[in-house]
């Protein structure tokens, strides 16, 4: 399985280091916390391995539903938010536009699937700051996040 990580500009984008793609890095230690909005327990641990790999990220929040999340992301400590579009109870887009009104300096990727480019530009029009293709093995998907 593949997974890719995009900015905006279609380059990968540096999720350690420095800033990230379009909102200021807030984090003066490179540490980047970040919250997984996903109800598919297969991803969550397949992402969960990636994020292992990398030991500059934790893991501050995760949320399995729209209703959850747009209770409890607001008030998360990340600032990075990995959001699934197809949540049950609700759409990933616009969750993506409520985290952008309240949390304007954090980044906001969505988990997407090559071919489904409309969704993704719905998604980037909503606030989404970058994108996750699914589909690379665990240790491919830590080199490229």
């Amino acid at each position: 399985m593949l997974i890719v990580l995009y900015a905006l500009t279609g380059s990968t984008l540096p999720l350690h280091g420095g800033g990230g793609a379009g909102r200021s890095d807030h984090n003066p230690h490179h540490v980047r916390h970040h919250a997984d909005i996903e109800d598919d327990a297969a991803i969550l641990r397949f992402v969960g391995s990636a994020w292992r790999q990398r030991p500059d990220w934790r893991l501050v929040g995760h949320s399995d539903t729209y209703v959850h999340a747009q209770v409890m992301a607001p008030n998360s400590l990340a600032d990075v938010f990995l959001v699934d579009l197809g949540l049950p109870e609700g759409r990933g887009e616009d969750l993506l536009r409520q985290l952008a009104a309240a949390k304007p300096d954090v980044e906001l990727l969505v988990f997407t699937v090559f071919g489904d480019e409309p969704r993704l530009i719905h998604a980037l029009q909503a606030g989404a700051t970058g994108y996750v293709l699914k589909g690379c093995s665990e240790r491919e998907s830590g080199n490229q996040v």
